[in-house]
């Protein structure tokens, strides 16, 4: 039964407990290469554990995105889709990292049927985890059902300490995926990649909600604890930005609207464009709610003016 763990000789002394990997075959961390800090302290949270063997994979930052060349080349919809109506660069940044890493799945030839981790650098170990789920037991009993099942998805951690959703069995939930979105800790089971990549080819939702959406509407069997075992940083710290020159600064939120100043409540705008950039306002023809079916609210959907008509200045590259 545990012949797929990489199990030590009983002459060898254990000085860190193993995480086994999650269960994956690969574990891919999206991380901006530049800022080294959060890859250090990403390492230093992990490094009491044995057996967690992660890649680091640079991010597609949204400084580097020219918002008129994704939608030339549709890999951005002439639509933007989302439930809270939040729209920026970074948010089409994180979506383009997620992507790059599913076509690394596909074009690395990852074992069929393998189940490959996807982490955001700001990804931690739970408190439920380090002080219930890993030392009851239960850790090891859904490693077990993952390397058993072999199911479409997972998710180790939601945005909340409890995942909503319904009983599967005494370790898995089928968490309600309209609720609590967050792509910062979930695996693909590689026989799905190219299902991602077909859908996500033209962008039209943040990357947390295509995911979601696509489980839900088709795809099917994604799965996770009861409780969250990884969370962002963010959080377990309980907040989402911080002012300029707070010690938890470099784990606020880069895609939501929030710039930085002493009142980190304060927005450009109003209204349908209160979760909108400015910087992305400006490529907007207009926004409108509407019902798609999926979750409790109105979305709220962006229509960019066509790429031709953008003006020639920087400010639009």
């Amino acid at each position: 039964m545990y012949r797929y763990r990489k199990l030590v000789d009983s002459k060898e002394r254990i000085l860190k407990p193993s995480l086994y990997n999650f269960g994956a075959s690969k574990i891919f961390v999206i991380s901006d290469k530049n800022n080294l800090e959060r890859r250090k302290a990403f390492d230093k949270a992990w490094s009491c554990f044995s057996d967690f063997d992660y890649e680091y994979v640079d991010a597609i930052m949204g400084t580097e995105l020219s918002v008129s060349k994704q939608l030339e080349t549709k890999k951005l919809d002439t639509h933007f889709l989302c439930p809270n109506g939040c729209l920026s660069r970074n948010i089409l940044g994180v979506y383009q990292s997620h992507y790059k890493i599913w076509e690394m799945i596909k074009e690395d030839g990852i074992i069929e049927d393998s189940l490959v981790l996807i982490l955001e650098d700001d990804a931690r170990p739970s408190n439920y985890f380090l002080s219930e789920a890993f030392q009851s037991g239960e850790f090891l009993n859904i490693i077990n059902w993952l390397h058993k099942h072999r199911p479409h998805g997972f998710y180790w951690g939601r945005s909340r300490e409890r995942i909503t959703g319904t009983i599967f069995n005494d370790y898995i939930n089928v968490p309600e995926l309209s609720l609590d979105y967050g792509a910062h800790s979930y695996m693909l089971n590689s026989n799905i990649v190219d299902y991602l990549l077909d859908k996500g080819k033209s962008q039209n939702m943040a990357a947390d909600v295509f995911i979601d959406y696509w489980f839900c509407k088709e795809i099917g069997g994604i799965y996770s604890p009861y409780y969250s075992f990884i969370r962002q940083e963010s959080h377990i710290l309980g907040q989402q930005w911080f002012p300029p020159g707070h010690e938890h600064s470099i784990y606020g939120s880069t895609t939501q609207p929030e710039w930085n100043r002493e009142d980190i409540e304060e927005r450009d705008f109003k209204g349908d464009y209160e979760h909108c950039t400015s910087e992305m306002k400006q490529y907007i023809n207009q926004v409108r709610k509407f019902n798609n079916d999926f979750g409790p609210d109105d979305w709220m959907e962006f229509e960019f003016k066509d790429w031709n008509d953008f003006p020639k200045q920087p400010n639009f590259l």
